[in-house]
């Protein structure tokens, strides 16, 4: 590929599709995910009372429904069921009311309350939006003199719906929580029964499983039967949360109830599928095998199901890059009930059935390591084929359960060699997804060339590539009688470019042809939410399944530029935890390295932004006016670290003065579009140090990750730990790759001068490329001589 002397290899509106699609805007944000579910919220509150024989609580409730009206509530007194067609639930838009209730029903007798069941009563509560969507309940129990405990099963995980589908081996864990607890603030003693389908759950002789349906149907069926006392069931201490039951019927289904029990002797009163019954289906124990997993930074898989077969199907492809040394890290989920027991790994075996041990455990990889649960990783390599070549390896790994279940995982790993050219110097990456140009339809043959005017807000797919590379003073096709453009923020420096719009992947033999590559990226490529448009290459790189050559290339020595407003969330958006963008501040896109309901986190080790770009804390994504401005944190200091004075003092708004109206648009329609961009920045501190001293008994901790720009008028976040920096463009100049600036916002909403001066920055200062001079003076389209072109 010879370079193109800043001349751009995308023809700028040759490609003429019409295609119907949103415009962009200042309402981007709507499209960056679903609204969520609405939330309910309860609040009890015990009010005083003239008897000890009564109790009142005032109630309050709200809700949250992020990019949606709430219209109504459903509320519910002691309800047979948590489902919403129980006839006891019903609709209202109070958010407050006063419950009150004797301990005994009047004319009871003066019968000891000590001697009676502690009286309670349960609230339950749902909101309900506007389009008809339901919250998930949520309850409280109400108590004479007591908050009853609430327990809920974490795994296998209930649901009112499925049964879990579980091996002959059972292991279930479970948490309980008593908020009014003296001495612990957990249950103080938990009961749990095991029911099998042909069991007399409620005594006599069972008819076939018709005990066992209405039990599972009707939950409550077993509090009303067995309580208070629930003799017979098994019980432990608080202390424990977990029980195990093994040799199981297969093709059985069983029912796993667990009750709380507090100090004053209370439990918890609703019975539900969703958190206190476990309905359980049980398999073959050969049925199927764990779940294997296999992940690093240059991709993510996990196998649809269990299993052991070298089919090809089975068999996982990666482009690694060769020279540096390579880590596989894997995991497996068994099935629901079971638990792993052990993995193994080896490269290139022939026989997997060979069991020869290996001579050494560290070095010896083309035989079978020995199985251990801690088994979770391996590191191999450098490769290195000879001269231009490529190689390609097998890892073979497996995976054991405590049933004997094992799965097999396959990678076939090529190993492409570094080969960066000194001609091929930089390499710009167009992988948006802007609306490209529409022809003029019908179509008049005597000006095939004509365009509509833009189809969205500024820029379009044709706007941007003149606005970045165009070379100057050539007719700009979107104009009516031909303009001159102006030159654009990359016009000087010798570059190639590629768009991923119609090729839908990189492969890295292409980006090892460049020392230094540019990849800009945006919301709509990051999101995929417009399907006219697709997903950008970054994105489906990033995805479990799939193989990032971009990683790959960073990776053994590649010096990237990685921009656009939308490529942390092209990143990671793949892994986006929606409960956590429901977490203050509202109408932001968040993503975290802590854990949020049980999920994991979005970033974590094999993810791009968290291994290369060395956001390691957690990152917002927000849409606005949010200004920009130069760090003034303490940057730089390391040997070869650039010049940061030289970067501009903030990234200003665009401006009559500095900005010449693109054709098509006037002005005021410019500037006003102009004015809103996508920010990604750094929402917690994100310290990377590494010890440079190679002493044991010395430490000298330098930071990797330079702040260039940060996010002004952003909130600092809840108490936050010193120093905190919302950054929103960085430099990781550390060992983990040849140096990646990351910056989380675009190149084409700010003034134009300060572009061009950070593009010089980092072309310049960090890169040591050189710009051919460039006649500036070509600032404003001029019309050229031309005949009209029959818009």
């Amino acid at each position: 590929m010879k370079p193109l002397a800043g001349r751009s290899a995308l023809a700028i509106g040759a490609c003429l599709l019409v295609l119907a699609a949103p415009g962009c805007g200042n309402k981007l944000h709507s499209l960056l995910k679903p609204a969520p579910l609405p939330v309910a919220s309860l609040r009890a509150v015990r009010l005083p009372t003239a008897s000890a024989d009564s109790a009142a609580f005032e109630l309050t409730w709200s809700a949250s429904a992020p990019g949606r009206r709430i219209d109504h509530y459903l509320i519910a007194i002691d309800p047979r069921s948590l489902d919403a067609t129980d006839p006891a639930w019903q609709a209202t838009r109070e958010t407050r009311r006063v419950y009150g209730f004797a301990g005994r029903p009047a004319g009871s007798g003066p019968a000891s309350a000590a001697a009676e069941a502690p009286a309670r009563h349960v609230f339950a509560l749902r909101v309900v939006d506007a389009a008809g969507e339901e919250s998930p309940p949520v309850w409280r129990a109400l108590a004479l003199t007591n908050l009853p405990p609430t327990v809920q099963i974490l795994s296998p995980h209930p649901s009112g719906l499925f049964y879990q589908v579980i091996p002959p081996s059972l292991h279930v864990f479970w948490t309980g929580d008593d908020p009014d607890g003296v001495t612990t603030q957990r249950p103080l003693m938990y009961k749990f029964k095991l029911f099998k389908d042909t069991d007399a759950i409620f005594g006599g002789v069972p008819i076939g499983t018709q005990q066992f349906d209405l039990a599972r149907t009707n939950p409550d069926s077993l509090r009303r039967f067995y309580a208070p006392a629930f003799e017979g069931w098994e019980n432990v201490a608080g202390e424990t949360m977990d029980t195990q039951y093994s040799n199981l019927v297969p093709d059985s289904r069983y029912l796993f109830v667990l009750v709380g029990f507090d100090e004053a002797g209370d439990y918890n009163p609703v019975f539900s599928r969703d958190t206190n019954v476990l309905q359980l289906l049980v398999t073959f124990a050969g049925a199927v095998g764990p779940y294997v997993r296999m992940y690093n930074e240059y991709f993510d898989y996990t196998y649809a199901s269990g299993g052991y077969s070298t089919d090809p199907s089975r068999v996982v492809n990666v482009q690694v890059p060769g020279s540096v040394p390579l880590k596989f890290n894997w995991s497996a989920v068994p099935l629901s009930g079971a638990e792993m027991r052990s993995y193994r790994w080896v490269i290139d075996l022939a026989d997997l059935g060979d069991q020869t041990p290996r001579i050494d455990e560290v070095t010896d990889w083309n035989h079978w390591s020995q199985p251990s649960l801690q088994t979770t990783s391996a590191t191999i390599g450098p490769f290195q084929p000879p001269g231009n070549g490529r190689e390609n390896h097998l890892l073979y790994i497996e995976a054991q359960d405590n049933n004997g279940l094992v799965s097999l995982g396959i990678v076939r790993f090529m190993v492409v060699p570094r080969v960066f050219s000194d001609e091929n110097s930089l390499l710009i990456v167009d992988d948006t997804r802007l609306l490209p140009d529409n022809a003029v339809f019908p179509f008049d043959p005597a000006h095939p060339d004509s365009l509509q005017p833009p189809p969205s807000g500024w820029p379009s797919a044709a706007e941007l590539d003149t606005f970045l590379l165009a070379r100057g003073g050539v007719r700009w096709r979107m104009t009516p009688n031909g303009t001159l453009s102006p030159p654009g923020i990359f016009a000087g420096y010798h570059f190639d470019t590629v768009s991923t719009r119609f090729t839908g992947f990189m492969a890295l033999t292409l980006l090892n042809q460049y020392r230094h590559v540019v990849w800009i990226t945006d919301q709509g490529s990051a999101t995929g939410l417009n399907p006219s448009l697709g997903k950008g290459v970054l994105r489906t790189m990033s995805e479990a399944g799939h193989a990032n050559t971009l990683a790959a290339y960073v990776k053994q020595g590649g010096q990237l530029w990685l921009a656009g407003g939308g490529a942390g969330t092209a990143a990671t958006y793949a892994w986006n935890v929606t409960a956590n963008d429901q977490q203050p501040p509202v109408g932001v896109l968040k993503f975290s390295s802590t854990p949020v309901q049980g999920r994991p986190p979005e970033l974590s080790s094999g993810r791009f932004m968290y291994d290369l770009v060395h956001w390691q804390s957690g990152f917002y994504v927000s849409n606005g006016q949010i200004p920009v401005a130069r760090s003034t944190g303490t940057a730089g200091g390391w040997p070869g670290a650039p010049n940061y004075a030289l970067l501009p003092a903030q990234l200003r708004q665009k401006s009559a003065a500095n900005d010449p109206t693109p054709p098509f648009r006037s002005l005021a329609q410019f500037l006003a579009a102009a004015r809103f961009h996508s920010l990604e920045y750094l929402s917690e501190p994100n310290a990377i140090l590494l010890d440079l001293d190679p002493d044991p008994g010395i430490e000298n901790f330098a930071s990797m990750v330079d702040t260039l720009f940060m996010a002004q008028g952003v909130p600092d976040p809840p108490s936050p730990p010193s120093p905190y920096i919302p950054a929103c463009m960085t430099y990781y100049h550390g060992p983990d790759s040849g140096g990646l600036l990351f910056s989380g916002f675009d190149l084409w909403t700010f003034t134009r001068p300060d572009l061009i001066t950070l593009a010089d920055f980092v072309l310049q200062q960090v890169w040591g490329l050189s710009r051919d001079p460039v006649a500036r003076s070509i600032e404003s389209p001029r019309p050229v001589a031309g005949r009209p072109r029959g818009l």
